[in-house]
């Protein structure tokens, strides 16, 4: 596993998927992702997490307005894998655990593009250090 080092902070980052591994492939190739993965398809870890799936949440005005001036910026949206099969209603998150394996931190985001700031992420692995 590679040891990233963030603002000053040595971790170990890495990234779970919850879909087909064949299309966190992908997806890593295209974001040029750096990080390791692993795949967890039952969602085991992710219900574990207490993230959930949201219809509600993924397609509310506040997330269309968001596409919708994405695209009238002329921004290219990513596009659904026809050949993949996925659950576009999860909602994901970020987490933090120490070396023993404890939770440390926990995002849960609350619409598909809300996530923590870096500087949250840091402050957190600042605190366990």
């Amino acid at each position: 596993m590679s040891t990233a080092d963030l603002g000053g902070v040595g971790c170990d980052v890495v990234v779970i998927t919850f879909g087909e591994e064949k299309g966190a492939v992908r997806w890593l190739k295209e974001t040029h992702c750096p990080f390791p993965y692993f795949t967890d398809q039952p969602r085991a870890l992710y219900q574990h997490l207490g993230f959930r799936r949201s219809v509600k949440n993924v397609w509310n005005t506040s997330t269309l307005s968001y596409y919708g001036s994405e695209v009238t910026r002329g921004t290219t949206l990513p596009k659904a894998y026809s050949d993949l099969e996925d659950d576009p209603h999860q909602m994901g998150g970020n987490a933090i655990l120490d070396r023993s394996g404890r939770l440390r931190f926990i995002y849960r985001s609350s619409i598909p593009n809300d996530r923590p700031s870096v500087n949250h992420i840091l402050d957190a692995l600042k605190s366990i250090q």
